[in-house]
């Protein structure tokens, strides 16, 4: 009998073959890299195509790199199961120590605030999808992952939608810096400490290409 190759898990997966570790900054990253660039291009074209969408996690800032990672892998899995293959997106932001001030903390003491990053995913509502339908998966996302709420735009218009259902506008014309001003305030309750989005991911060559086809992640093309 030939020997099988053993099936493993989409999350094994995943993390084997298309996480590099960098042993220079001990971190994990998704294969590909960051390009601050493409990010601008993918609102600009969801803004030509009057696409709806949602931009969440299922990171939470308090466990290990490792599980976020795993947590993001389920919630890749579950979005291409829908057909909504999403864009990655790398952000970051500064955390003050526990129990620590935020303000006084870059007042007096800027050295002390770390800086955190986070992957999140971008992905559109589909044509045949009925908007309430839409509202209702991103919100089952939310409390599945024990999220405090995530990004959702409709026909132009930039939202903070929570675990009950609740939403708070973020204005009109959607651009980059409204995202970004929603997850700072859904990160520490203050649009004045800023979350950053770096870019999103691309493949840097033809194999990472396949990387992405296979795990059903969305770049932007012809960069």
């Amino acid at each position: 009998m030939k020997n099988q190759k053993a099936v493993i898990s989409f999350e094994d997966f995943c993390i084997k073959e298309n996480l590099k570790f960098n042993e220079e900054h001990e971190e994990i990253s998704w294969v590909g890299a960051i390009n601050e660039a493409s990010l601008s291009r993918i609102i600009r074209k969801i803004k030509i195509d009057r696409e709806d969408f949602a931009v969440l996690t299922a990171e939470r800032g308090e466990l290990p790199r490792q599980e976020n990672i795993k947590r993001n892998s389920i919630l890749l899995k579950q979005l291409n199961q829908l057909k909504m293959g999403p864009y990655l997106l790398d952000g970051h932001w500064q955390e003050a120590p526990k129990g620590m001030d935020w303000e006084v903390v870059k007042r007096d003491n800027p050295e002390l605030l770390v800086d955190k990053k986070e992957n999140s995913f971008l992905f559109t509502r589909k044509s045949e999808m009925p908007v309430e339908d839409f509202k209702e998966l991103v919100i089952d996302i939310i409390n599945k992952w024990e999220q405090d709420s995530a990004v959702l735009s409709l026909n132009d218009e930039a939202f903070l939608i929570f675990r009950n259902g609740n939403m708070k506008s973020l204005g009109k014309n959607v651009t980059l810096e409204k995202i970004g001003d929603a997850y700072s305030i859904m990160k520490k309750g203050n649009a004045d400490i800023p979350f950053l989005f770096e870019g999103s991911r691309q493949p840097t060559s033809n194999s990472s290409r396949h990387v992405f086809k296979v795990i059903g992640l969305e770049y932007v093309r012809g960069m």
